[in-house]
């Protein structure tokens, strides 16, 4: 019978959606990868896959094969990973992805500076990451985690206001209301896909109709934007706070219009963690447990406004 490689290999295509990603994702040409595929199929007598689709589709057999290959391959990665728990020392590889701030690069130095045998392999990028598929250890995010199959952490919890440069408040008016703010350009981010966010949220519920004038998913461009007065965005007092005390950005509804931002740190639900991804964890949650205290003490009250009808 096949040997348990195979069905490792065949979870790792499955997962990756493709041969040629599955084969980069392994370190291995793409040529064997197929060839051992072929292979596991013909000693089997059945089919796995479906190759004439874009995307690799599970035969029936493959289905049933897949179900129980991966219940092995992760009952086999957490055999090894009990065995290495014997050895406490942080080192090796690990894969981190974080939004693109300043700030967290920063907790990334800090961490290989503490951990200096630790390889961090680090992917900044505003996209979420499937963290299984792609062999992502940790992730650091902004917002709520919805994904069940992952154990999220909440390191620090704050407000995001409204801002805009004093200039462009000069040139096309300081919204008294937020039923004015559809007359405004606004800077946003993206809700689905290419699809812009169409609402800002009130503080007292609910949300205010806005039109996208820019939009991006990068939360350092629409700072710059903001910065450029280019118009109003809705941004973390974090990132807003030192350019408000300097004047170059200036708080536009503040007791009307904002929301609640966590950072959250991610991670699979497996019973095992390699010594590196522990420390991972624990520097990071020591690092911003402090900060979390202060932050919820410091939230701004929430002061009702009323629209006129």
């Amino acid at each position: 019978m096949p040997n348990a490689d195979r069905l490792s290999e065949l979870v790792t295509i499955v997962d990756c959606g493709s041969i040629a990603a599955a084969a980069s994702r392994l370190g291995i040409p793409r040529a064997t990868l197929s060839r051992r595929l072929k292979a596991l199929e013909e000693e089997l007598g059945v089919l796995l896959l479906n190759r004439d689709t874009r995307r690799l589709g599970l035969t029936a057999a493959g289905e049933r094969l897949l179900e129980r290959a991966r219940a092995i391959v992760e009952a086999t990665d957490e055999a090894w990973r009990s065995v290495q728990l014997d050895d406490d020392k942080p080192r090796g590889e690990l894969r981190v992805s974080i939004p693109p701030t300043h700030a967290l690069k920063g907790l990334i130095l800090g961490f290989m500076a503490q951990y200096p045998e630790v390889h961090v392999m680090l992917m900044a990028t505003s996209r979420h990451l499937d963290l299984h598929s792609e062999g992502v250890d940790l992730a650091l995010r902004f917002g709520e985690v919805t994904d069940d199959a992952l154990i999220a952490r909440q390191l620090s919890a704050g407000w995001s206001g409204l801002v805009a440069s004093p200039d462009y408040l000069d040139r096309m008016g300081r919204p008294a209301a937020p039923r004015d703010l559809v007359d405004h350009r606004c800077i946003l981010r993206f809700d689905d896909g290419w699809r812009p966010r169409s609402r800002w949220p009130l503080r007292t519920g609910g949300g205010v109709d806005v039109n996208a004038y820019f939009t991006t998913n990068e939360l350092i461009t629409r700072l710059h934007a903001a910065l450029a007065g280019m118009g109003l965005a809705l941004l973390p007092a974090d990132l807003t706070d030192l350019y408000i005390e300097s004047g170059q950005l200036e708080p536009v509804l503040v007791e009307a219009v904002g929301e609640r931002t966590t950072v959250q740190l991610v991670y699979s639900s497996r019973r095992f963690l390699l010594p590196q991804t522990r420390a991972f964890i624990d520097f990071t949650v020591a690092r911003y447990g402090r900060r979390l205290e202060a932050d919820l003490q410091l939230l701004p009250a929430i002061v009702p406004v009323r629209e006129d009808p």
